[in-house]
């Protein structure tokens, strides 16, 4: 999902770049709605991770994605409004970290399912 988003916010960048807006101000929006964005997101992994906990146990991953993503937006915006350029670099990070979460909460899940499937 972080890859899709990536690729508008730069279709959107190419755009606003062809619209005669400065560079940096146009990072900054971009960084700004993509701050926004994780923020949403963010708490709302960190609901469900939270809603799913007792039922499915182990949430953890999801927990700290959840988190991570809530956290890395206030940066995003927090960075967006400071003098400097900012740099959109930090996205990469942020999906690097993202996907990190999800592979280990899919091995996760996996081997709790091999595993309960083994005991019967």
């Amino acid at each position: 999902m972080a890859e899709t988003l990536l690729f508008h916010a730069c279709r959107v960048f190419r755009r606003l770049g062809r619209c005669g807006l400065h560079d940096r101000a146009v990072v900054c929006v971009v960084l700004g709605i993509f701050g926004a964005w994780a923020i949403l997101s963010g708490l709302l992994q960190l609901g469900t991770a939270v809603r799913r906990w007792k039922r499915f146990g182990a949430q953890w991953a999801m927990v700290l994605s959840g988190g991570q993503s809530a956290l890395a937006g206030g940066f995003f915006i927090f960075q967006a409004a400071m003098p400097a350029v900012p740099s959109i670099a930090n996205v990469a990070g942020y999906a690097a970290v993202g996907a990190l979460y999800f592979l280990v909460s899919a091995v996760w899940l996996t081997v709790g399912t091999w595993r309960r499937s083994a005991a019967l």
